[in-house]
């Protein structure tokens, strides 16, 4: 409706910024705030409640938002605000239907001399603006359902006739929506020689990729956990590489990606390592699996009862790979780490192998 018809959506004059006046939540660009609006049930009738209007911002796709993107990059998730949220206001009922749209019906009401001049009227409507099926039928809906017989009174029809009419407005027939898109009709003998034309095709493509310009060099950033402003991955972007050489990062965590960033599924385990074997990874870096190794296992919860207690420590350094008595999701929780741990030895033994270089983060367990 906005790139044929320039009609905005109204959640678009809710906010002036990034942030979400309703929860005080920051979404850095003005595409995932709007986008908040469309799924919260929460937020949107507060704000429609709070009776104001902003002047829309400019959107997604727009040069502005882009350049918002760009500098967010997935760095942060949406973060809360500072300040004290409103009081909250007398909630509102969206209608969801076209304001104007239901004017122009009541004023026609008024002013037409018989029922059949009237939805000649309302016919001529979509003449003159642009409106979408679903806001036509659901506003000629809302308007037929809260017509009185004190509505038509000047009219020689009933309230029931008036309502049976509205509804001859509301039916795709009415506007020739309904007429089937002409396709051409297929034979079986049709398809099948077509099928026959492509089995025979020769689709044989280079054999070989050709040579890119320059030298590219993959670092992989295991484990990295959720993009953000001051990782591996931000630092290393911002540096300037060695001269002829493009460095690609490449962040690895289920988190990120659940295909290629899930180091336990077979076929990831062994594109990574074949990669590594054929010299495209120039280098690593990788922490132990934070789940099990963290330090914030065995500590004291403060502020809590009794019966809550923190998750207790599964490893040792007697018992590197697990305590012998352990429950079963923390045997679950054992395995995975394990499986990831083994990755990590895996792909450091073939960079030593092919003589690239690998790092160790600093203070984490060997």
């Amino acid at each position: 409706m906005f790139k044929v018809h320039r009609q905005q959506a109204q959640r678009r004059r809710l906010v002036d910024t990034t942030g979400c006046p309703a929860c005080l939540k920051e979404y850095h660009t003005m595409e995932k705030v709007i986008a908040h609006l469309y799924y919260s049930t929460r937020c949107r009738p507060i704000l429609q409640s709070r009776n104001y209007v902003c002047i829309p911002e400019p959107g997604a796709g727009s040069t502005q938002d882009r350049d918002l993107k760009q500098q967010h990059d997935r760095l942060l998730p949406p973060l809360r605000q500072e300040g004290p949220q409103q009081q909250m206001p007398r909630l509102r009922e969206d209608l969801g239907i076209d304001g104007d749209l239901h004017m122009d019906l009541m004023e026609i009401f008024l002013e037409a001399p018989s029922l059949k001049t009237a939805l000649d009227h309302i016919q001529r409507i979509p003449e003159k603006r642009s409106i979408s099926w679903t806001m036509w039928t659901r506003t000629l809906l809302y308007f037929e359902d809260t017509l009185a017989d004190t509505d038509v009174t000047h009219w020689d029809e009933t309230l029931l006739q008036v309502k049976k009419g509205l509804r001859t407005v509301q039916i795709p027939c009415t506007w020739d929506l309904d007429v089937k898109l002409h396709s051409e009709i297929h034979t079986r003998s049709a398809m099948e020689m077509e099928c026959n034309d492509i089995a025979v095709t020769d689709w044989t493509g280079h054999e070989a990729i050709p040579r890119s310009f320059g030298k590219h060099r993959v670092f992989l950033h295991l484990f990295a956990g959720r993009r953000r402003r001051g990782d591996l991955q931000f630092y290393l972007d911002h540096m300037q590489p060695p001269s002829n050489y493009v460095l690609h990062v490449v962040s690895v965590d289920i988190v990120i990606d659940s295909t290629w960033g899930d180091v336990t599924a077979d076929t990831t385990r062994t594109y990574w390592l074949q990669k590594a074997q054929e010299g495209l990874i120039v280098g690593f870096l990788a922490g132990p699996p934070c789940e099990t190794w963290s330090r914030a296992r065995g500590k004291a919860v403060k502020g809590q009862s009794s019966d809550r207690k923190a998750p207790r420590v599964i490893r040792s350094e007697e018992h590197l790979w697990g305590l012998p008595s352990l429950a079963l999701k923390e045997l679950a929780q054992i395995a995975i780490c394990n499986e990831l741990l083994t990755f990590t030895l895996l792909i450091a033994c073939v960079m030593i192998q092919i003589g690239h270089w690998d790092r160790r983060a600093p203070g984490r367990a060997p």
